[in-house]
């Protein structure tokens, strides 16, 4: 079964300042290697890291 999502973004909200969690941007782009990494400080998840 494809997943959409693997947590709700309610339940993202509810949890960015919990420090048990760990958040992941892993953002691809297949025609631009280097456009995730150029985008990520402008568009992650607040905590986020880079994946």
């Amino acid at each position: 079964m494809p997943y959409e999502t693997i947590i709700s973004a309610q339940d993202l909200a509810d949890n960015l300042g919990n420090p048990k969690w760990v958040i992941l941007d892993a953002r691809f782009n297949i025609d631009s290697e280097d456009e995730a990494k150029l985008s990520f400080p402008n568009e992650h998840i607040v905590g986020a890291q880079q994946a």
